[in-house]
């Protein structure tokens, strides 16, 4: 009964226009990236160069494939300049696999070689709030990232020596967490919002705490502490009092303290740099 059940979920599946065919991808032996739900590598779909997420520790079931199913269409509904474009994902097969757009590199591998100006630091905190507000607007709820942290930022090259930022991970983060086993608490734990580890209390100023982090992390170019107290003490020694100030309102301890995504926008834009 589960087989037929498992077909027939597969074949409805079939028809969604964000799913695609394993046959038109041809990988190459280029790893972007791995971690504990599987890798991203570099894949040729249709002429096109993008990158391929390969979700191993996923297991395929009915029930899985539905929640993975809502996640995927509602990631091929977004659209947003500083949103990773999606592609497509596949539902055949082990693994499935999501297809982005290529980008240059990451932030934090940015961030492991040089330090950025602070015009540069600037324009990907616009960036990425730009992104995030958009998903924290989306109607009838607010899509709450959930792990906002620098590899999930990513950059290609702009104009007179900046970047563009793009959020990642939007369209599949929760959906992985849901159909694997992992600890309650989503995202990567250095940046992770106090309340993160209790479901009822998960807002979309988790995400805000997060990109509180992603600004010290920019200033000081070190990664973030593990801890909540450690991460407090990283955030006093950012020099650039505007942009403190800003972090100090995002990393707040209760959420109703927090500045709200759109708020941090506005606070942004004036900033000198």
């Amino acid at each position: 009964m589960q087989v037929k059940e498992l077909r027939s979920t597969l074949s409805q599946l079939s028809t969604e226009p964000w799913v695609i065919s394993k046959e038109e991808l041809t990988f190459t032996e280029e790893i972007l990236g791995s971690g504990a739900y599987g890798e991203v590598r570099i894949a040729l779909f249709r002429g096109l160069k993008v990158a391929a997420k390969c979700l191993h520790k996923v297991i395929i079931s009915d029930y899985n494939l539905r929640i993975f199913s809502r996640e995927m269409t509602i990631a091929s509904q977004l659209r947003h300049p500083n949103l990773l474009l999606f592609i497509g994902a596949t539902t055949q097969g082990r693994p499935p696999i999501i297809l982005t757009e290529l980008m240059a590199t990451s932030l934090r591998a940015e961030l492991s070689q040089h330090p950025l100006s602070n015009q540069q630091i600037k324009s990907i905190a616009m960036d990425v709030a730009c992104g995030l507000n958009y998903l924290h607007q989306w109607k009838p709820h607010p899509i709450i990232h959930r792990d906002v942290s620098s590899p999930n930022i990513l950059l290609k090259p702009s104009v007179a020596n900046s970047w563009e930022a793009k959020v990642s991970d939007y369209g599949s983060v929760n959906s992985i967490q849901q159909i694997s086993h992992y600890s309650i608490a989503p995202g990567n734990p250095a940046y992770t919002a106090p309340e993160a580890r209790f479901p009822d209390d998960q807002t979309a100023k988790m995400d805000v705490y997060s990109f509180g982090v992603l600004l010290f992390e920019m200033s000081l170019q070190e990664q973030p502490e593990m801890s909540v107290a450690g991460r407090a003490e990283q955030a006093k020694m950012v020099q650039w009092d505007t942009l403190a100030q800003i972090i100090e309102e995002c990393i707040a301890h209760l959420p109703k303290d927090r500045l709200t995504i759109a708020r941090v926008m506005e606070k942004l834009k004036p900033i000198p740099v």
